[in-house]
């Protein structure tokens, strides 16, 4: 089981899957329907990352990160980064 530092945002999406967003940590942790944790989820680069909040919405996450001043658009499958919504990377 996945050992949680500072979990402070909770998102559960419709297949069951939970995710939490631990500050101390600086990543998201997924867990299966089984409570089983699975692999973290964190921005590219090693960059700083707070994640405060989580939504789902279809096979999106959605993350506010306050240490990068953005939300951070997630798939569910596998966590790869979909797009940027402010912080640096705002068009």
């Amino acid at each position: 089981m996945a050992v949680l530092s500072t979990p402070i945002a909770v998102a559960i999406e419709s297949k069951g899957h939970v995710f939490v967003g631990d500050t101390g940590r600086g990543e998201i942790v997924a867990f299966g329907v089984t409570g089983q944790g699975g692999p973290a989820i964190r921005p590219p680069k090693n960059e700083p990352f707070r994640p405060v909040a989580l939504a789902v919405r279809n096979e999106e996450l959605y993350a506010a990160d306050t240490a990068g001043a953005r939300i951070l658009v997630l798939s569910t499958s596998d966590g790869h980064v979909i797009r940027t919504i402010g912080g640096a990377s705002d068009e």
